[in-house]
């Protein structure tokens, strides 16, 4: 199994935006259309799609260990006005907890300051089993 697997699938949060954005723009409910950096290019005429929150996203980046106790971690992102072409500085803190049979995450995010999509989720992966030979 590789480290980036690890590192980056087993706990990975999805953001700032959570899905696929066509065309790597959007338009807020003011009128102002937001271009995004894509980080997925579709062969359906030459369209470029953002994909959970662009090619530095949310699941890429260091976040700060803000608290933690023996069963639980919290940790926290401030997303910079502009980031991936987002407007707005977002906070977001994301807590996981576990327990010898459970596994609890929570997920919050503020926008500071300017209307900005934000929907969050958590992308755990766990690594497919090794094949015996």
């Amino acid at each position: 199994m590789h480290d980036w697997y690890l590192c980056c699938m087993l706990t990975s949060s999805a953001g700032r935006y959570a899905n696929r954005i066509s065309n790597a723009s959007y338009t807020d409910p003011e009128g102002n259309t937001y271009q995004l950096l894509p980080d997925e290019h579709l062969d359906l005429g030459g369209r470029a799609d953002m994909l959970h929150g662009g090619p530095n996203g949310w699941s890429w980046r260091n976040w700060t260990v803000v608290a933690h106790t023996t069963d639980s971690i919290t940790f926290s992102l401030t997303d910079t006005n502009g980031n991936q072409g987002f407007p707005g500085e977002v906070l977001s803190v994301v807590t996981y907890t576990a327990t010898p049979m459970q596994w609890h995450f929570s997920m919050t995010a503020f926008s500071m300051t300017k209307i900005s999509p934000i929907m969050l989720t958590s992308h755990v992966s766990l690594p497919p089993p090794e094949k015996k030979r």
